[in-house]
């Protein structure tokens, strides 16, 4: 699962252009197994640590 997290992806617009922004990295998230959530923002794609 990804999540926008940026503050800037509150209107429609604003999370496509998110996504675009972090598509590349997005895309390689398909090679891990899951679970895992991520949290995109336009300057960063983390991890977040599940329990």
């Amino acid at each position: 699962m990804v999540v926008l997290t940026s503050a800037d992806a509150k209107t429609v617009w604003d999370q496509l252009e998110l996504l675009m922004t972090q598509w590349r990295r997005i895309e390689k998230l398909h090679e891990l197994q899951g679970p895992f959530i991520y949290r995109a923002s336009r300057s960063k794609l983390n991890a977040v640590t599940l329990p």
